[in-house]
């Protein structure tokens, strides 16, 4: 097991494969050399998942932050920036913040929390990190996916999929099912007062929410292939009736967007 000095997240990405999100770039120092790995934010809760299961009742030294940062973002028109700079910031405050999270267990007193199988296999180069979490017989451990690649390494990144960060993405995917719905209703109010740009921002708006809804979708299929041997009979068909819903929804939502798109190029 390789002795990590310490670890420092200097710069993210944003990305769109497979669909939109932001990627920190964690830089890792050993013994003798250094290396990056990049992973979502999903896959720092995937990795708190798994820490609980591995040390049971036991909080890791340094907290986690929360997905939306509502205390943070509710200080932002103090700040006086607009809202691609307050993006912005978010996404820097998130960066430090899981700096910190990392670093509290890389520099804390108690060695179970560095020297950890789930820490080491998050930190570790893509092809060391997939053997530290192969199971038994030489598989994955059950309800996990290889970390995402390092930047050496190429082809696309892996998600750490987990029951409860699947679970997570499941929530995202139905917040962009309302997200679509009220793109729709901006663009039929904009038709109601005749501003022909605003309802086309709106129905490009639509087409761009339903294209990352189907990439959702086929991620948390994927995801719940791979971590349903972890989860009880019932627990799987809910969450199989969970994918269904999803893609009713998208299946109908598809229809108006396009029916409006097809009666936006009649009617010009």
């Amino acid at each position: 097991m390789e002795h990590i000095r310490y670890v420092k997240i200097p710069s993210t990405e944003s990305r769109t494969d497979p669909d939109s999100h932001v990627a920190y770039g964690l830089q890792v120092q050993g013994p003798v050399r250094s290396w990056t790995v990049w992973h979502r934010y999903r896959d720092f809760v995937a990795l708190e998942y798994e820490l609980s299961r591995e040390f049971p009742g036991v909080a890791p030294p340094g907290p986690l932050p929360p997905k939306s940062l509502a205390s943070w973002f509710a200080k932002l028109p103090a700040l006086g920036s607009g809202g691609s700079g307050g993006d912005g910031e978010f996404v820097d405050e998130r960066r430090r913040a899981l700096e910190r999270y990392i670093q509290s267990m890389i520099l804390s007193d108690d060695d179970r929390w560095r020297t950890s199988r789930a820490l080491q296999a998050f930190l570790a180069p893509a092809s060391r990190g997939a053997r530290l979490l192969a199971g038994k017989n030489g598989g994955p451990a059950p309800g996990l996916s290889r970390p995402a690649s390092e930047t050496e390494s190429a082809g696309s990144e892996a998600s750490w999929a987990t029951p409860a960060s699947w679970l997570a993405d499941q929530r995202d995917a139905e917040q962009v099912v309302r997200d679509v719905r009220q793109s729709i209703l901006r663009r039929e109010s904009a038709l109601t007062r005749n501003e022909v740009a605003v309802s086309h921002q709106a129905l490009l708006e639509g087409k761009r929410l339903l294209g990352d809804l189907g990439q959702s979708i086929k991620a948390l299929e994927h995801g719940l292939e791979q971590t349903k041997a972890g989860l009880t009979a019932g627990e799987l068909l809910r969450r199989q009736d969970m994918l269904m819903r999803l893609g009713e929804d998208k299946a109908n939502l598809a229809r108006i967007v396009m029916g409006s798109g097809v009666a936006a190029g009649s009617s010009g």
